[in-house]
């Protein structure tokens, strides 16, 4: 059963029966938003006509306030499309008007007890793992929202979620865990696009300290200097950014840690995976394999922002995956690899077609009949495989009937790969996903494992279709 909307403000508390369930999407952005948007038909009800700004959403044991109510009357039927933020960025409300003068040293308890103790809004809050302390300048005059800022752009690596009123402040290594999930290309999700940005490269930063820039006549604590990525400037050449000054830092060694933080010596990689209908369970903080075996890219990321339809049977769910530095070298040697062995495959189609020309006219039609796309077909007690070459790509189309670990099936002669691969892909069956770890010789497609996406083993799967390909 799927879960219900409860609309409220002072006088009512309502079910909202008459949302238009493909509309309806929860965004998660770490450290960034959590809303909620969606659109309703007027079906004469109390919820209804609550739909209006500043009133409360129920959903899921979390209170959303609807900031933007949008009613459209056109064609006899009156709609309204909602957008509602969850209550804790509410904490706007709230306002320091004391200011702490000066740079001073806080904990990021200390600056959340310095703005919520005794607020009349009831924002709480809880820091989860440990922080260093750090220097801020004249902290408060400003309100809650200014308080959450604060503390990510001082603490890089503070993430900030919230359990209705409750602020939670993470460690990010407390907030993001390993579940042993993956995402497949191919397998759950049938499009991830990846953006590479070469636009904020910065390999080279020059280095003062805050007098050297504000103070007339003062001795500097500590000399200008250059802190930079020897690695990526032999690669792309020098990109410099902008002077580094920051009065939180006294000597040289701590303001070179620092300033190793700010350099981004590698182009930034942005990941938007669009999953398979009824693919479920994917959510902030999770650490996944990320697959693309046209690449044969296997990496760990991390989902920092979610698009979910959970009243939707035909809406794909959505997930953006952090560019970390591991992320960026493994794609880049991926895609270095991909290259050569496409320049490989090119090299060997131009060598041979040379050669049937020096020969006769023959191997030129053998190799341009080789070069077409060729089909072969499978069967046996465990279900139906379809393999298809095309220009030294075989695609695989499996529909799968009750198989169990060590399943194996046939690879047709001139299909199989000449080393072993050993990969896994996310299948399907009955609404519930699974984990199929698979092995490709030169004669023999195994099924090697089947397991849930806990990693748990299962016995077998009933029915289910798989897609992936492989070069040969």
């Amino acid at each position: 059963m799927k879960d219900k909307l409860v609309i409220k403000n002072n006088e009512y508390q309502e079910p909202l029966n008459s949302v238009l369930a493909d509309s309806f999407q929860e965004t998660i952005t770490v450290n960034q938003a959590w809303q909620l948007q969606f659109n309703a038909y007027d079906d004469g009800s109390v919820a209804f006509s609550l739909l209006q700004a500043q009133n409360s959403i129920l959903w899921k044991g979390q209170e959303f306030i609807i900031k933007q109510s949008q009613p459209t009357y056109a064609n006899s039927l009156n709609t309204t499309q909602v957008t509602a933020t969850h209550i804790g960025y509410d904490v706007s409300r709230v306002f320091q008007h004391n200011s702490n003068s000066g740079t001073k040293t806080y904990s990021v308890n200390d600056v959340l007890s310095y703005y919520l103790s005794g607020n009349s809004f009831g924002y709480s809050w809880e820091v989860i793992g440990n922080f260093d302390k750090q220097q801020i300048d004249n902290l408060g005059n400003s309100n809650g929202q200014d308080m959450l800022s604060k503390i990510t752009s001082t603490w890089s690596n503070a993430v900030i979620t919230f359990d209705n009123k409750k602020i939670k402040v993470y460690n990010a290594d407390d907030f993001y865990k390993d579940n042993s999930k993956v995402i497949t290309y191919l397998g759950n999700s049938n499009s991830i696009q990846l953006t590479y940005d070469s636009t904020s490269l910065v390999n080279k930063l020059y280095c003062v300290s805050d007098g050297n820039s504000t103070e007339e006549n003062s001795k500097p604590p500590f000399n200008p200097f250059y802190v930079q990525d020897d690695a990526s400037i032999k690669k792309y050449g020098i990109y410099e950014g902008n002077t580094l000054s920051d009065n939180r830092f006294t000597d040289a060694n701590s303001m070179r840690e620092y300033a190793k933080t700010q350099l981004q010596p590698e182009p930034s990689l942005s990941i938007q995976v669009q999953f398979l209908n009824g693919t479920k369970g994917y959510n902030i903080g999770d650490i996944c394999t990320l697959i693309i075996p046209e690449l044969d890219l296997k990496t760990k990321v991390k989902v920092t922002q979610v698009t979910l339809y959970p009243l939707s049977d035909n809406a794909q769910n959505q997930a953006q995956l952090e560019n970390t530095a591991k992320t960026i070298l493994n794609y880049n040697e991926s895609l270095h690899n991909y290259t050569k062995a496409q320049a490989t495959i090119q090299s060997n189609v131009s060598t041979s077609i040379s050669n049937a020309i020096q020969s006769n006219q023959e191997e030129i039609n053998k190799i341009n009949e080789s070069l077409k796309q060729s089909s072969q077909t499978v069967t046996n007690d465990y279900g139906s495989i379809i393999y298809t070459l095309n220009n030294g790509v075989v695609y695989v189309n499996a529909t799968f009937t009750n198989i169990v670990k060590n399943t194996t099936f046939n690879v047709p002669s001139g299909y199989g790969s000449k080393t072993t691969i050993n990969n896994s892909l996310i299948v399907n069956s009955s609404g519930t996903n699974y984990i199929l770890n698979y092995s490709i010789s030169d004669t023999t497609l195994t099924i090697t494992n089947i397991s849930d996406l806990a990693g748990n083993a299962v016995a077998k799967i009933t029915s289910c279709t798989a897609n992936f390909n492989y070069l040969i």
